[in-house]
């Protein structure tokens, strides 16, 4: 049932996590207090719960994975945890003190390695510095700060290749690519 549970829900947590939070759903709700739900493993639950838009319990769930030491360190990075956590606070909630605060006890873990500790820490910086200035949302907001337009593609550019990238090579599929090519061309007017 994982395997399914983790094929079936993972384009929806895809585009879920990307949108912003308005309410949760009765049904979803409904659905998540099912005692066989209920009863799965955490991460199992943290990503049903984001592909059915019940955000709270996503991030409650990660929050218990990143603190409990049932959860080893290399199962938490590897598999993404810490990417859809924070992706979830930031992208859905936006909410930076959140994630920072969690973080900072992740770190505080006696099992994290040097290397991620490290990481971690620029990220609650990154957080935290994020979260003190002011929102920043719009076309305008974007135009503003033109002469990073041509850095702010190649970023861009690098996110969404590097989502279609395998082992096997990189598969753009075609409307993506000219979806890319398009804002590259806007970009340089």
């Amino acid at each position: 049932m994982q395997f399914e549970l983790h094929q079936f829900t993972e384009n929806c947590v895809a585009c879920h996590s990307r949108l912003p939070d308005p309410e949760d759903s009765q049904l979803s709700s409904r659905f998540m207090d099912d005692a066989q739900i209920a009863a799965l493993p955490l991460p199992e639950r943290a990503q049903l719960a984001m592909a059915t838009r019940q955000f709270d319990r996503a991030l409650t769930a990660h929050e218990a994975m990143l603190t409990s030491s049932e959860f080893d360190i290399g199962s938490i990075d590897l598999l993404g945890y810490l990417d859809d956590y924070i992706e979830v606070c930031v992208r859905v909630k936006r909410d930076f003190a959140r994630p920072a605060r969690a973080l900072e006890a992740f770190a505080k873990r006696p099992d994290v390695r040097p290397s991620l500790r490290s990481d971690v820490s620029q990220w609650v910086k990154d957080l935290r510095a994020f979260g003190a200035g002011p929102p920043v949302e719009g076309l305008d907001a974007g135009r503003s700060d033109s002469q990073n337009d041509e850095q702010a593609y190649a970023r861009l550019e690098e996110f969404v290749v590097g989502g279609y990238t395998g082992s096997s090579g990189e598969h753009v599929p075609a409307d993506v690519r000219a979806w890319l090519d398009e804002l590259k061309r806007l970009v340089r007017g």
